[in-house]
Protein backbone atom coordinates (compact mmCIF):
# COMPACT_ATOMS: atom_id res chain seq x y z
CA UNK A 1 0.00 0.00 0.00
CA UNK A 2 2.82 2.46 0.83
CA UNK A 3 5.29 0.89 -1.62
CA UNK A 4 8.06 0.89 1.00
CA UNK A 5 10.53 -2.00 1.38
CA UNK A 6 10.25 -3.47 4.88
CA UNK A 7 12.66 -5.86 6.57
CA UNK A 8 11.16 -8.71 8.56
CA UNK A 9 12.51 -10.85 11.37
CA UNK A 10 11.00 -13.98 12.93
CA UNK A 11 12.01 -16.48 15.59
CA UNK A 12 10.39 -19.02 17.92
CA UNK A 13 10.90 -19.47 21.64
CA UNK A 14 9.60 -21.95 24.17
CA UNK A 15 9.23 -21.20 27.84
CA UNK A 16 7.19 -20.62 30.93
CA UNK A 17 4.95 -17.61 30.26
CA UNK A 18 2.51 -18.23 33.12
CA UNK A 19 3.38 -14.94 34.85
CA UNK A 20 2.67 -12.63 31.89
CA UNK A 21 -0.94 -11.71 32.72
CA UNK A 22 -1.79 -13.24 36.07
CA UNK A 23 -4.69 -15.72 36.14
CA UNK A 24 -5.34 -15.31 32.41
CA UNK A 25 -2.02 -17.01 31.57
CA UNK A 26 -1.59 -19.26 34.64
CA UNK A 27 -1.78 -22.43 32.48
CA UNK A 28 0.95 -21.28 30.05
CA UNK A 29 3.84 -23.24 31.62
CA UNK A 30 5.16 -24.80 28.39
CA UNK A 31 4.27 -22.48 25.52
CA UNK A 32 5.66 -21.87 22.06
CA UNK A 33 5.89 -18.16 21.39
CA UNK A 34 6.37 -16.61 17.93
CA UNK A 35 8.27 -13.33 17.73
CA UNK A 36 7.92 -11.02 14.72
CA UNK A 37 9.90 -7.89 13.99
CA UNK A 38 9.68 -5.33 11.22
CA UNK A 39 12.08 -2.59 10.25
CA UNK A 40 12.17 0.30 7.81
CA UNK A 41 15.43 2.00 6.86
CA UNK A 42 15.16 5.78 6.57
CA UNK A 43 17.90 8.19 5.51
CA UNK A 44 17.72 11.98 5.47
CA UNK A 45 19.98 13.14 2.65
CA UNK A 46 20.75 16.72 1.68
CA UNK A 47 22.09 17.93 -1.64
CA UNK A 48 25.85 18.55 -1.80
CA UNK A 49 26.99 22.13 -2.36
CA UNK A 50 30.71 22.58 -3.09
CA UNK A 51 30.67 26.32 -2.29
CA UNK A 52 27.76 27.46 -0.10
CA UNK A 53 29.04 31.06 -0.05
CA UNK A 54 28.88 31.45 -3.86
CA UNK A 55 26.40 28.83 -5.10
CA UNK A 56 22.70 28.88 -4.36
CA UNK A 57 21.57 26.05 -2.15
CA UNK A 58 18.60 23.89 -3.17
CA UNK A 59 17.54 23.94 0.47
CA UNK A 60 15.97 27.21 1.57
CA UNK A 61 14.68 28.48 4.87
CA UNK A 62 11.43 30.38 4.45
CA UNK A 63 9.71 32.29 7.20
CA UNK A 64 6.14 33.55 7.04
CA UNK A 65 5.75 36.99 8.54
CA UNK A 66 3.03 37.60 11.07
CA UNK A 67 0.10 39.61 9.79
CA UNK A 68 -0.44 42.93 11.53
CA UNK A 69 -3.62 44.97 11.94
CA UNK A 70 -2.38 47.43 9.28
CA UNK A 71 -2.04 44.57 6.78
CA UNK A 72 -5.63 43.45 7.25
CA UNK A 73 -6.98 46.90 6.36
CA UNK A 74 -4.98 47.19 3.12
CA UNK A 75 -6.96 46.72 -0.10
CA UNK A 76 -5.25 46.55 -3.47
CA UNK A 77 -7.23 46.77 -6.71
CA UNK A 78 -5.38 45.81 -9.88
CA UNK A 79 -7.29 47.80 -12.48
CA UNK A 80 -5.54 47.75 -15.84
CA UNK A 81 -6.88 48.44 -19.29
CA UNK A 82 -6.41 44.77 -20.22
CA UNK A 83 -8.21 43.57 -17.09
CA UNK A 84 -10.64 46.25 -15.91
CA UNK A 85 -12.19 45.84 -12.49
CA UNK A 86 -15.52 47.67 -12.09
CA UNK A 87 -15.23 49.92 -9.05
CA UNK A 88 -17.43 52.60 -7.57
CA UNK A 89 -16.38 55.40 -5.28
CA UNK A 90 -18.09 55.36 -1.92
CA UNK A 91 -18.69 58.68 -0.22
CA UNK A 92 -19.23 59.06 3.48
CA UNK A 93 -22.64 60.33 4.43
Amino acid sequence: MLNMPVGTYFYDSVGDYSAIAGAATADMTRVRKEHYGFSVDVAFITAYNSSPSTLASPIMKIEIAEETAADTMQVVIANTTENPVPTQEVTAS
